[in-house]
């Protein structure tokens, strides 16, 4: 006769198995990334700047598990803060010497407290001298933030890229003005080379006429 208790024990073995695959199938096929979340995902990453390899990146070891546990509450992220000298000497581009250049110590880079300023005003467009005094009671950043930001162009922010009539943003640091030799004043300002998708700068001569793509870098606080 055929121990009842014995079968009873064949007949778990026999199904937890089958029920424990079938769940973890259920599990498996929670995650869903249709062609909508694709592109949502791809849109995402194009505004705010993402590069192909930061996307395989982002996608390798651990980081995703580290960002998911940011969404849930149980991390958060801090910005590692980028300390500027903006006291010493700052860079001199070959035929000129520094007329001006605001010292104001240990600067800590953070985008949200820099604002672009406008020269155009009413009654016409200013030159680059005219708008740089009328900006002499602002924090203007000096070349030393530019010389930063072109060794760390990570930093930039993404709107700086702008155009205006398929011309770039030109950004001017006016807290750092050289002149020539014929004692012409000029400025270094800071612009995104499309073509090459890299972050160039230049001098530009403080008595032409500025337009509405050219912007001056301040402090907010």
């Amino acid at each position: 006769m055929v121990n009842p208790n014995i079968w009873e024990t064949r007949r778990l073995r026999d199904t937890v198995p089958t029920n424990i695959v079938a769940k973890k199938e259920a599990t498996m096929s929670d995650l869903m990334l249709d062609v909508d979340q694709a592109s949502e995902l791809k849109a995402a990453f194009r505004r705010h700047g993402w590069t192909n390899k930061e996307i395989k990146w982002l996608c390798e070891g651990g980081i995703l598990r580290d960002v998911r546990e940011v969404i849930v509450g149980r991390a958060e992220i801090k910005t590692i803060p980028h300390l500027i000298d903006c006291f010493s000497q700052p860079y001199v581009p070959e035929g000129y010497s520094v007329e001006t250049h605001r010292q104001y110590g240990e600067y800590r880079w953070n985008p949200k407290h820099v604002e672009l300023c406008v020269p155009v005003e009413k009654g016409g467009r200013n030159t680059g001298d005219q708008f740089r005094k009328n900006l002499l009671h602002k924090q203007v950043l000096n070349a030393n933030v530019l010389d930063h930001l072109l060794a760390h162009p990570e930093l930039i922010p993404n709107e700086w890229k702008g155009e205006v009539a398929g011309l770039p943003y030109m950004i001017f640091f006016l807290g750092t003005t050289y002149k020539d030799c014929e004692n012409r004043l000029a400025v270094r300002c800071l612009f995104w080379r499309g073509s090459v998708g890299e972050w160039g700068s230049c001098l530009y001569n403080l008595s032409e006429k500025m337009g509405p793509r050219d912007f001056a870098a301040i402090r907010t606080r």
